[in-house]
């Protein structure tokens, strides 16, 4: 068995949502510590992508065949960041509750508006204030966290903990990482 510490590469979570693998399973080898890491290397990724994207990819809408737009048009840079960070930090509100022994219910989340994130200076700073609030809620956990209370957010999944439950909002984030990458390829075509 892999005794080195898990990172956002080795948080795959297709199989689980295929039914191929146990969601359980899939983040059992993931601690706190590990959260606290793996929120900064996707943070670190997403800082990457966005570092190379001249100003005119903040507005720019791709093609993208995969979306649910009749013309075929995808999400911008900004809606992609308003979207990631919002389950980020939903992720993050709801494992520190859990964590703290408190049981969850409505949804915890807030999506800027992505209208609002209208140029790339405007993109990197709600990276940022996303990164410092995902982290402050990780920050918050209790020396012995309550891993044993769990929830139900995606039925498929079965029920997760405290750790899990960060770790959709982690996974979820890693999912769109090709995403951005592409938005930025075309914007720069």
């Amino acid at each position: 068995m892999d005794s080195s510490p898990p990172s956002l590469a080795d948080l795959d979570l297709a199989p689980a949502f295929r039914g191929d693998r146990p969601y359980a399973e899939i983040v059992a080898r993931f601690a706190h510590a590990d959260l606290v890491r793996v929120v900064g290397d996707l943070y670190d990724a997403m800082d990457a992508i966005v570092a190379d994207a001249g100003e005119p990819a903040a507005t720019f809408v791709p093609k993208d065949p995969a979306s649910d737009d009749p013309d075929g048009n995808g999400w911008t840079i900004g809606h992609l960041v308003a979207h990631v960070t919002a389950g980020l930090e939903e992720a993050a509100a709801n494992g520190v509750t859990l964590a703290r022994g408190v049981e969850t219910g409505d949804r915890l989340r807030f999506e800027t508006p992505w209208e609002l994130l209208d140029s790339m200076a405007k993109v990197r700073q709600r990276l940022a204030e996303s990164r410092r609030m995902t982290l402050g809620f990780l920050q918050a956990w209790p020396d012995r966290p309550n891993l044993s209370l769990t929830t139900v957010t995606a039925p498929r999944l079965g029920p997760v903990n405290a750790v899990g439950r960060q770790l959709l909002g982690i996974g979820h984030g890693r999912g769109h990482l090709d995403q951005l990458r592409e938005v930025v390829r075309q914007a720069r075509a």
